[in-house]
């Protein structure tokens, strides 16, 4: 997911700004005249604009209008930048929330033959399906689990979490296309998205389409497990969500002593 603030200096002068609007150079130039002009309208009710600057902002505001208008249609039929609109103002995603693995069960992740331990095995059977995202060692398994040339872009250079939802829908989805990169639907740094119009509002001119299913379930972040040295007796609780860490914890510690 992308985001961004507006830079400071626009932070300071002018009300935060839509995602959209500041989405490249074009967009944002053409927001701020916008909000110039509405400063000149109500300047002009009250007769004290002058006449060559009311002139010169609505000059600049027609020029942003026709090229930005022509440069979007242009792109858009295309489907590449013929006409420049500057370059994006959009922050990346942080590298430290990696991008995360969602798969149906574990059956899936079992066709792919990681080298897991028994002990890891049993564990994620006992916590998927559900709020509890895995952290595991990183190798080849990945690429056929069907990650392929996105190895390199999920998880961190050693490690990837892995997630099994309790949600219907997102199951048999997963079923049909194979283990997904899953990231939260909201722009890095700002509160969750907990309906589907969140993401369309914030979100919607980055997607290709947006499964609507209303109110999310899911008010609270999943836990992180990191199980990288599970095979040493320990994991460790990287954030507790909305599964408790001592349920968590307990569940380990019966798996543990099953396996031994």
């Amino acid at each position: 997911l992308l985001c961004g603030p507006p830079t400071a200096t626009l932070s300071t002068s002018l009300p935060r700004l839509p995602t959209a609007s500041y989405s490249n150079l074009v967009l944002l130039s053409l927001t701020a005249v916008m909000e110039v002009l509405i400063v000149c309208f109500l300047l002009f009710t009250l007769e004290s604009l002058p006449v060559p600057l009311e002139i010169v902002m609505l000059t600049i505001f027609s020029i942003l209008c026709i090229y930005g208008a022509a440069a979007s249609l242009a792109n858009c039929i295309f489907g590449k930048e013929l006409i420049l609109m500057g370059p994006s103002l959009l922050r990346d995603r942080p590298q430290e929330k990696p991008i995360c693995i969602f798969i149906s069960n574990v059956d899936q992740l079992r066709a792919a033959a990681p080298p897991f331990s028994p002990l890891l095995w049993e564990f994620m059977e006992n916590v998927y399906p559900g709020g509890v995202g895995c952290i595991v060692k990183k190798g080849d398994w990945l690429k056929t689990l069907g990650v392929g040339d996105g190895y390199d872009r999920v998880g961190t250079k050693d490690s990837i979490m892995i997630r099994v939802p309790d949600q219907t829908i997102t199951v048999h989805l997963i079923d049909m296309t194979g283990p997904l990169a899953i990231t939260s639907a909201n722009p890095s740094g700002e509160t969750d998205s907990t309906h589907h119009d969140m993401v369309i509002s914030r979100l919607g001119h980055w997607l290709d389409g947006v499964l609507c299913d209303g109110q999310s379930n899911e008010v609270v972040a999943s836990t992180v497990v990191n199980c990288t040295k599970i095979d040493e007796g320990d994991i460790t609780i990287l954030r507790e969500g909305c599964v408790p860490a001592a349920k968590v914890m307990h569940i380990f510690e019966r798996v543990k002593n099953q396996i031994v």
